[in-house]
């Protein structure tokens, strides 16, 4: 007699096999790596997320900086040319320099271990020139506002100064840079 409730095994194929066993274990295996993949890819992308978030306070922490420098030695400051720096030669963080203080990895070309950064205005061979062809800007422009766009060094008498800032660092996803651009007006 049977007992209530209790399943009866009847014929030779009740149950589960070994094999449909093995099968199932297979299929959730590769359903936890799946899963597990997944769950690394997510705080990859957190991670590079949070380091986009950071290189960009920090680009916008320079573009703040040079918004509040003195719009007359905003090239010599950050121009290439150690020769014309405004506290004497070698003074000034020219236009590539480290960024101290920051959680971001340094570049692997950077040897001081520190984020770099660079500054870029439209200059050619150390001269401003309105003839720059920076289309995000919509150089070539009339930079010193004589309603003429000419090859002349206007350094001495621009009105307008595009500016590039550039952030480079190394990060969960290999050297990255982020860049961000400005057109600062004389006051």
């Amino acid at each position: 007699m049977d007992s209530p409730g209790l399943p009866l095994r009847r014929g030779p194929r009740a149950g589960f096999t070994a094999l449909e066993v093995a099968c199932a274990v297979a299929v959730l295996l590769v359903a936890a790596l799946g899963f597990a993949r997944a769950l690394v890819s997510a705080r990859e992308l957190e991670r590079a997320a949070r380091e986009r978030a950071r290189a960009a306070a920090l680009a916008r922490s320079l573009l703040e900086q040079l918004f509040d420098a003195d719009f007359e030695t905003l090239l010599p400051l950050y121009d290439a040319d150690p020769a014309n720096d405004p506290g004497g030669p070698g003074t000034a963080p020219g236009a590539t320099f480290a960024l101290v203080g920051t959680r971001l990895r340094p570049c692997a070309a950077d040897e001081a271990g520190e984020l770099s950064a660079e500054v870029r205005f439209p200059l050619v061979e150390g001269e401003l020139r309105e003839d720059v062809d920076w289309p995000e800007f919509g150089l070539p422009l009339d930079l010193d506002g004589d309603g003429a766009i000419d090859v002349a060094d206007h350094r001495r008498d621009h009105q307008l100064l595009p500016v590039r800032t550039r952030v480079t660092w190394r990060g969960a996803r290999g050297t990255e840079t982020l860049e961000l651009r400005t057109l600062l007006c004389k006051r």
